[in-house]
C-alpha cells in the first residue's frame, strides 16, 4: 500500500525541564557574560586610552577652567 511506504512524521516535545539543570546553565551562562563584559570593558579601556581621549578631555577642561576641580588623568 502506498500509505506504508510514506516516511512516518514524528513531533518531539520537552517533555520535563529539570530545575537544577535550568539554574546550573543559567548560573554558567551569567559567568561566561561577565567575563567577556569584563575583558569587553578592558579592551574597550585600552583602545580609549591609546586613542588619547582622556588626556584630549583633560586639555578640555584645562581650557574651561573646570580642571582645577577635576583631576581626571588620575583615573585613567
Amino acid at each position: 500500500s502506498a500509505r506504508s511506504d510514506a516516511p512516518r512524521r514524528v513531533d518531539l516535545a520537552i517533555a520535563r525541564i529539570d530545575a537544577w539543570t535550568v539554574m546550573k546553565v543559567s548560573f554558567l551562562l551569567s559567568v561566561a557574560l561577565g567575563i567577556a563584559m569584563v575583558v569587553a570593558t578592558i579592551i574597550l579601556w585600552l583602545m580609549v586610552d591609546a586613542m588619547h581621549v582622556f588626556s584630549q578631555i583633560e586639555d578640555f577642561l584645562q581650557t574651561v577652567g573646570a580642571g582645577r576641580f577635576v583631576d581626571l588623568l588620575d583615573y585613567a
